[in-house]
């Protein structure tokens, strides 16, 4: 039970990185690593803006936001694939979603 509340990822959802990802910069893509696991992953110019946005952690919603601003995009679509994105970087352990008001500052 309090598993699968604990790993809900919705627009209230307080997501972050994974401490353990080792990534840099590559004109405007970045490019990662999972030490622990081996695997290698590679970041379109989109999924790399959520990446900076997610440093100190931050609120699926506020990514949106932060996003429809800074690109051309519809709010729903940009809500619906950036969950999509985070959901898919969860499965691979890149990023962690934290809950409740622990991540609030």
């Amino acid at each position: 039970m309090g598993q699968s509340q604990a790993s809900a990822l919705n627009l209230s959802s307080t997501v972050t990185r994974n401490d353990a990802i080792v990534y840099t910069d590559l004109d405007d893509t970045i490019v990662m690593m999972d030490v622990d696991e081996g695997q290698y992953y590679e970041l379109d110019p989109i999924a790399s803006r959520i990446w900076s946005i997610i440093e100190n952690g931050q609120a699926v919603e506020a990514v949106c936001k932060n996003l429809t601003e800074e690109f051309d995009i519809d709010p729903n679509t940009c809500q619906q694939d950036t969950l999509e994105f985070l959901q898919a970087a969860k499965e691979q352990n890149i990023i962690r979603i934290q809950q409740g008001d622990s991540a609030a500052q």
